[in-house]
């Protein structure tokens, strides 16, 4: 990127790598992705993965636009994973600059099936459960 401003993107995004990876550790039992988009197009994700469909911008992802105009942590609705295919629920924030104002967004991705793997049933019920 050769804009200040992307060049600067890249080096406060290098900054944050630890801490998204502690908070990777600590939820990796339920989590999958945890990453920021910011709106200059750098972006980053924990564990760094590939298998992006080509036209993937994350700035036209649904949880990303949700953020810009609500301007507050959010769920979003059910959806599938870009890079994996599996149904993930998402929880998305905004990223400010110093002065207040949205320049991105960070969020974490839920696959369905290990949060679903969190929640045993009851033994009355196991039989008939499904």
């Amino acid at each position: 990127m050769g804009t200040q401003a992307g060049r600067t993107a890249i080096h406060n995004l290098a900054s944050i790598g630890d801490g998204l990876k502690a908070i990777y550790q600590e939820t990796n039992d339920y989590s999958l992705w945890h990453y920021v988009a910011l709106d200059v197009g750098v972006g980053m994700v924990y564990p760094g993965h590939g298998d992006y469909p080509e036209d993937y911008d994350p700035r036209q992802r649904h949880w990303y636009q949700q953020i810009k105009q609500s301007g507050e942590l959010s769920w979003m609705p059910l959806t599938i994973d870009a890079s994996t295919g599996q149904p993930v629920l998402t929880a998305a924030a905004p990223v400010r600059a110093p002065n207040g104002a949205i320049i991105g967004a960070t969020a974490i991705d839920l696959p369905l099936r290990r949060i679903l793997n969190f929640h045993t049933v009851a033994q009355p019920w196991l039989n008939e459960a499904r």
